[in-house]
């Protein structure tokens, strides 16, 4: 049992694997993405006159988190080529997921600006790394045109 290897892929499927594989990682990603990255802006205007703060300093959360993916995304990317991608990931998603569940108990701007950094901390494992790490990793012709 020990000396089985599983069968041989042929090297068409896998050909197609991959570029499969990198077009579902976009999609995937774009929909991990979606809510925190481009979403954000939707709820500052009620949320601003519920809390009675201005919206600047509501929105100074966004700019948080901004900043928070510059300080970590050289860190994201030695963590990402030590750790296996999915549990990177997985951590990513769980991260972001606690802050916008936390951002819906804030009744203070400090919980707002807790959770750009979360948000920010996730965002950097997820927006500009996998998709490249992959391509990199699995592509050694080309690699340039499919980024």
């Amino acid at each position: 049992m020990e000396g089985r290897r599983p069968p041989a892929i042929p090297e068409e499927t896998m050909f197609e694997r991959k570029y499969l594989s990198v077009i579902a990682g976009c999609c995937l990603l774009m929909v991990a993405v979606s809510i925190p990255a481009n979403c954000m802006g939707i709820f500052l205007k009620p949320v601003s006159a519920a809390l009675d703060i201005p919206y600047s300093k509501l929105s100074f959360y966004i700019t948080i988190q901004y900043i928070t993916m510059i300080v970590v995304l050289p860190l994201a990317g030695k963590i990402m080529a030590g750790v296996h991608m999915k549990k990177a990931m997985l951590g990513a998603v769980l991260c972001i997921s606690a802050a916008l569940f936390a951002m819906s108990f804030g009744h203070h701007i400090a919980f707002f600006y807790a959770a750009g950094v979360l948000i920010g901390t996730g965002l950097a494992f997820l927006l500009f790394l996998p998709v490249p790490l992959l391509i990199n990793a699995w592509f050694n012709v080309r690699n340039g045109a499919l980024i």
